[in-house]
């Protein structure tokens, strides 16, 4: 019997515990942040709303780092502005609501480009000096 007892015990402090848990969540869910600002106001819109007005889609490029150029390698980091860099490719993701999608790079107007869809640095090994990347 006392096993028993110390049972429903332990199951109704578990009960309880995630019942206050929950209260206190909604609680904080309920209450602006601490400086008055939503997040939707600190991180803008969830990415899976469709927004209905979207800022175009920027690259920053930062010149190729000075070290890995001394070795032959050329490691060039990007960042975009409303996109989101994905693995996603065709006519389909056009349509797709926060903007996603990849980035073609070209080597000296070369005719072939390959596709980017890491977000990570760029890192290109043993070309000559002269050569210029674009994307």
């Amino acid at each position: 019997m006392p096993d028993q007892i110390n049972r429903y015990c332990r199951q109704f402090l578990t009960r309880k515990s995630t019942l206050v848990g929950l209260v206190a969540l909604s609680v904080l869910m309920a209450a602006p942040g601490a400086n008055g600002q939503s997040v939707r106001q600190l991180r803008a819109a969830p990415p899976v709303v469709p927004l209905t007005n979207e800022a175009p889609a920027r690259i920053i490029i930062d010149p190729p780092l000075a070290e890995p150029l001394s070795f032959g390698r050329v490691v060039i980091q990007y960042s975009t502005e409303h996109l989101h860099i994905v693995p996603v490719f065709g006519p389909a993701a056009l349509a797709v609501s926060p903007r996603i999608g990849h980035i073609h790079v070209t080597v000296d107007g070369a005719a072939w480009h390959w596709a980017d869809a890491s977000g990570e640095p760029l890192i290109i090994n043993g070309l000559p000096a002269r050569d210029r990347t674009r994307s």
